[in-house]
């Protein structure tokens, strides 16, 4: 295929996408008014690039690694769920993604139109797990992708440049893809035991965490089974941030949990131990 077929090609396929996504939006809240539409600007790429509110809003909020609350409604006992989210924001959590496998899309669409504008008002980056055509439709700062989801260069034509991409990666070689590939940062895992997820792989724990962070300089999000008793051990281990679930989601108060995760981390990084 020819450059010019290519590029044709690629600015079609996000023209579709961004009509799909409008169309879920209109599904799961007539109400609300999409945003913006391929049908307004049939040049306008999915993040909107030459809109001044969303160039605004990228200078405001930077992707801070350093707690990422992995979140969804059936993570959460005791609490309802954007109470939840608050509260672990207002805690000390630095990103939420939506990742969630119970339920229907719908409910989903819902879900992240109410995260998105929650993590805006309190001005934290929000992502979304797989669904790049959810991160869309909310207009997303970016999406989370596994090794078996959508290829990291077909996300970032669909996605364009002003959103961020994580990776996981589970060994030193799909860690150094992903630096090479492009990705903004890699989330590697699992440090531990984890009834979380269920499909994991096996435990990678500090040590591969520490051997992984000598081949690639990007920031890496350690992930699963991470809880107040390890969160030091990790971060020395070289990870940039956590990312947790159950640790706040299924904390008896969310805000404390996160509170002490977060001066975990604070405490545990090497300018505050005084090493360069």
């Amino acid at each position: 295929m020819v450059e010019e077929d290519r590029s044709a090609y690629s600015h079609c396929f996000r023209i579709l996408t961004r009509l799909y996504c409008d169309l879920l939006s209109c599904i799961a809240s007539p109400a609300k008014t999409p945003y913006p539409s391929a049908g307004r600007d049939a040049g306008l790429v999915l993040r909107a690039a030459n809109s001044s509110r969303a160039e605004e809003w990228m200078t405001l909020v930077k992707l801070d690694l350093s707690l990422y609350l992995v979140a969804g409604p059936s993570f959460v006992k005791g609490h309802p769920f954007l109470e939840a989210v608050e509260k672990a924001i207002v805690g000390g959590v630095t990103c939420v993604q939506f990742r969630e496998k119970e339920g229907r899309l719908r409910e989903w669409l819902a879900c992240c139109y109410e995260l998105r504008a929650l993590t805006k008002r309190l001005g934290i980056p929000f992502l979304v797990n797989d669904r790049l055509d959810l991160a869309l439709a909310v207009d997303a700062d970016g999406v989370h992708l596994g090794q078996s989801d959508l290829p990291y260069i077909e996300a970032r034509r669909i996605l364009g440049r002003e959103k961020w991409i994580g990776i996981s990666a589970h060994t030193q070689r799909e860690a150094v893809e992903a630096q090479s590939s492009g990705a903004d940062y890699i989330g590697v895992g699992p440090m531990a035991q984890t009834n979380t997820k269920l499909d994991t792989e096996p435990v990678l724990g500090p040590a591969g965490l520490q051997e992984i962070r000598k081949h690639v300089s990007l920031p890496i999000v350690a992930i699963g089974g991470i809880d107040a008793g390890n969160t030091e051990e990790v971060i020395r281990a070289g990870a940039s941030g956590i990312a947790v679930v159950s640790s706040i989601l299924g904390a008896t108060d969310p805000q404390q949990a996160a509170r002490t995760l977060a001066e975990l981390i604070q405490s545990s990084r090497p300018n505050h131990l005084g090493v360069e």
